[in-house]
């Protein structure tokens, strides 16, 4: 008796079963003290908007970031925010901004293959796995600084 072979996936279909074995349970509730329960991304970005976190920050590398001004807050597809002007260790930059509850959010939501978000020049998150380091690229590979709240 000959074994039934299955046609091989696409790619995009086994990229997303890997995600999902990947990532499965992993999303957490996002958590800020002062808050009595959980606060969806919505929230976050809310908060963000109105400067609630403040402008300066470090990167995970260690580079000064000061948001000079928020640009404009995406309701569409695409990232939170656009046209946000800042500098990071004195250089000035405008690009957008990705605000998630979680570093592995980037890849979860599936930002790293979108070129939407091929202009991103930072990501922004409350919470990331102690044990493991996450990088954040753009679908053209470009390494994209990371802010850690």
């Amino acid at each position: 008796m000959n074994p039934v072979i299955s046609p091989p996936l696409p790619l995009a279909e086994r990229y997303e079963r890997f995600r999902d074995s990947v990532f499965a349970g992993a999303e957490e509730p996002t958590r800020l003290p002062g808050f009595d329960s959980p606060l969806c991304e919505l929230d976050l970005q809310s908060l963000w908007f109105c400067g609630s976190f403040g402008t300066e920050f470090k990167t995970e590398d260690g580079r000064a970031v000061k948001i000079t001004d928020f640009g404009s807050w995406n309701a569409a597809s695409g990232p939170d925010f656009t046209g946000v002007s800042m500098t990071i260790d004195g250089q000035s930059i405008r690009g957008d901004v990705e605000l998630d509850p979680d570093v592995r959010d980037w890849e979860r939501h599936l930002h790293v293959s979108n070129p939407d978000y091929n202009k991103v020049v930072l990501h922004v998150f409350l919470s990331a796995p102690e044990t493991q380091k996450h990088f954040t690229r753009t679908a053209s590979n470009l390494d994209v600084p990371q802010v850690h709240l």
